[in-house]
């Protein structure tokens, strides 16, 4: 059945995420490190690690990494050693952290106890039981870039909003008679990317446009790619024996002749067909044709047989970048889910 959101719903979404500024620093972190994004929420059970010794050192608490010298200490600012040996005393993996926040209200804000709860995560404190329900429903190494990166420096509602994409996508196989169903479809995978299966679940793009929720784009889009990024890829091209990527500017079309847009920027910026010249319908049709004989594929049992098709579908997808924001992680678990 198709979603259908308010008018009202979208625009709360566009004011959170404009507020939010969200740039997406667990996904796309260089080298695997940063600070921990994982949402700390009110019914987790949070359980402090036991091998830490709390200090204190002018006028910060200090954590120590008992049986671990070459670690260094953890320094933490406005506590003492007493206060945060009480805090992670308190985070036994059995109590709710709405608890925790109740036990120590009248010293810390709930959004004091919650910050300073959530930069330890990964480090000192874990969510045990929130990384396995995730990982039940979508494997980490999946949805990243870095599958050797922390649980904890995923977007939790990235992860969650990944896995109700997942779940619907045999949906958007079934509807791929006409190119107005597979819209539909696609509309609704996109709404499950940003909201979740609850609507309440939200996770924005840091494209500079708005992001709409389940809205095909009017306007034409240009994405780009960091000089330092850039450097990054070419070196991990360069450890796979493969050229770096090109650096001149030139149009992309599909295989049927479609534009698919123009590399522009000495390689760094990609500008994708504009929506009001009937580029980006036949692009949406081929994405539509494609996954149709990855279905016809499937069902003669030839597995091999549906990645050229599946390979296609998905870059046509990037390249039609049909939504403002949220399209490659779309794109994505069609893919990998298929």
């Amino acid at each position: 059945m198709a979603i259908r959101l308010e008018p009202k719903q979208i625009a709360d979404y566009q004011t959170w995420e404009q507020a939010a500024n969200n740039d997406l620093p667990g996904r796309y972190a260089m080298g695997f490190r940063g600070a921990p994004v994982f949402s700390l929420y009110d019914n987790d059970l949070p359980l402090s690690a036991e091998q830490i010794e709390c200090g204190d050192h002018n006028g910060c608490a200090v954590l120590n990494f008992v049986g671990q010298p070459s670690r260094p200490a953890l320094m933490i600012q406005g506590l003492n050693g007493s206060e945060i040996r009480r805090i992670l005393a308190s985070l036994d993996g059995q109590t709710r952290f709405r608890e925790v926040r109740t036990n120590f209200s009248v010293r810390y804000s709930a959004n004091q106890l919650r910050q300073l709860c959530q930069s330890l995560l990964g480090v000192v404190v874990f969510l045990p039981d929130a990384i396995q329900d995730l990982e039940q429903g979508i494997r980490r190494v999946e949805i990243v870039r870095f599958p050797v990166q922390s649980p904890y420096l995923v977007l939790r509602e990235y992860w969650s909003n990944c896995r109700d994409v997942r779940d619907r996508v045999p949906e958007l196989l079934d509807n791929l008679q006409t190119l107005l169903a597979f819209k539909s479809a696609l509309a609704d995978l996109h709404i499950l990317a940003t909201l979740g299966a609850d609507l309440s679940t939200r996770y924005g793009g840091s494209g500079g446009v708005p992001t709409v929720p389940g809205g095909y784009r009017s306007h034409p889009v240009r994405t780009g790619l960091a000089v330092d990024k850039a450097h990054f890829i070419d070196g991990y091209l360069e450890r796979l024996g493969l050229d770096r990527f090109r650096r001149d500017e030139y149009f992309v079309t599909s295989g049927a002749g479609t534009l698919l847009g123009a590399v522009a920027g000495e390689g760094l910026t990609f500008r994708h067909p504009p929506p009001d010249n009937g580029c980006l319908e036949k692009i949406l049709e081929e994405m539509r044709i494609a996954l149709a004989e990855v279905v016809l594929q499937m069902g003669n049992g030839g597995r091999e047989a549906m990645l050229l098709p599946l390979s296609r579908f998905h870059k046509l997808f990037l390249h039609a970048h049909p939504f403002y924001n949220i399209n490659n992680s779309v794109a994505m678990n069609i893919t990998n889910t298929t």
